[in-house]
């Protein structure tokens, strides 16, 4: 028996999808995904990674690359004898930048023994050093180890903020890289000795060898080398003015990482 014609103007049956006010390619796309989830992964994944570039994008355009590369301290004032020895200070202190190329080789590579064992050989971050990290902190409950490059030390003290923020920590990332394209690696050492801070207002390796030594890098000896590149980790709590054991203990653990 032959069904009833539809009388003019009526239509004919409505798909489920239509009848649940569904517009027919949205009923389409749906019937794709379920045919081939593929589409769906892959779908997924551009949409990521069109996420993905356009954050990196906004980091890029709002890291502040174009300031100094070297942060200025605050002016100093120093009183010298007759002779022209400094007696007394106050504030900041910092001298020229240094010439990797003139200090011992003991120098840079106590700081790179204790602060950045792959800094040769990494591209800016260490995935190792971030892994390690990662592991013992999680086992500790809390953070007590970081795994900063020199490289990313030098970009967070000469083009960031201190402020401990998820774009700060993408963004040093991101300039992190590009200190690496532009810069050798010496130069990265030059300029992070010649810039970061070693506790009682000594900025950069030569101010803090005149502080702390009353000599020049040039001159340091092995132990005053390994004693100023354990500072770096926390200058205010190890400076050897005031904690003078501390600083010892730590100068301690630099020879031996040296050794290693």
């Amino acid at each position: 028996m032959k069904p009833p014609l539809s009388e003019p103007g009526e239509s004919g049956p409505v798909p489920a999808e239509e009848s649940a006010g569904q517009p027919p390619r949205f009923a389409a796309f749906k019937a794709r995904l379920r045919a081939n989830p593929k589409f769906l992964m892959w779908s997924g994944l551009g949409a990521i990674a069109g996420l993905g570039t356009l954050l990196l994008l906004w980091l890029v355009s709002t890291a502040p690359l174009g300031r100094a590369l070297e942060p200025a301290a605050q002016p100093s004032l120093v009183i010298t004898d007759s002779g022209g020895r400094a007696i007394a200070r106050r504030g900041d202190y910092k001298e020229a930048p240094v010439n990797i190329a003139t200090l011992p080789p003991y120098v840079p590579a106590a700081l790179i023994a204790i602060e950045d064992r792959r800094f040769e050989s990494h591209w800016g971050i260490d995935p190792r050093s971030i892994l390690r990290a990662l592991t013992r902190n999680v086992q500790a409950g809390g953070v007590t180890q970081g795994a900063s490059t020199l490289t990313q030390q030098l970009a967070k003290t000469s083009f960031l903020s201190a402020d401990r923020t998820l774009k700060r920590k993408l963004q040093e990332v991101i300039i992190a890289f590009w200190l690496e394209a532009r810069l050798s690696k010496d130069e990265i050492l030059t300029r992070y000795l010649s810039s970061v801070y070693f506790g009682d207002g000594a900025w950069g390796i030569r101010s803090a060898a005149r502080v702390y030594f009353d000599t020049t890098p040039e001159k340091l000896s092995l132990g005053e080398a390994a004693m100023l590149a354990g500072l770096v980790q926390a200058p205010s709590r190890l400076a050897p003015s005031r904690h003078l054991e501390d600083a010892r203990d730590r100068a301690r653990l630099v020879l031996a990482a040296m050794v290693e």
